[in-house]
């Protein structure tokens, strides 16, 4: 409840007894001050918005990519053990890791699929 208190403009105390001062919210006493402080704070986060944008994007694109790789690289080809595998009572196989060879096979042969399959997309890019 100090919180409450300090929000209605009501000085406390903290834990060491020292006064507080109140929120800078309460001490705007004229209301276009208050206006102004709003419109200051949203079109900051207006203006942040893009970088948001672009960082969401990048972490669902990130996870999708993630995803689509695991489950070809782990679950189709077994390039990698099962996740957990090793847990007790998991009753998953636990497979040794393909060579180094073998997973600079399927780096190449994903980025050939990958060259391939772009200009396809980008031709039904528009329709979407």
């Amino acid at each position: 409840w100090p919180a409450a208190r300090a929000a209605a403009g009501v000085m406390h105390a903290d834990w060491f007894g020292q006064q507080l001062e109140q929120p800078l919210w309460n001490q705007l006493e004229h209301p276009s001050l208050k206006r102004e402080l709003v419109l200051q704070l949203t079109q900051k986060i207006h203006t942040s918005l893009p970088s948001l944008a672009s960082f969401c994007d990048g972490t669902v694109l990130y996870i999708l990519s993630r995803e689509w790789h695991d489950e070809l690289a782990v679950h189709c080809l077994r390039l990698h053990p099962l996740p957990f595998c090793d847990a007790d009572n998991s009753g998953l196989p636990c497979t040794q890791d393909a060579s180094s060879a073998t997973q600079a096979c399927f780096a190449v042969l994903l980025l050939l699929f990958s060259l391939a399959l772009q200009p396809i997309i980008a031709h039904y890019e528009t329709r979407w």
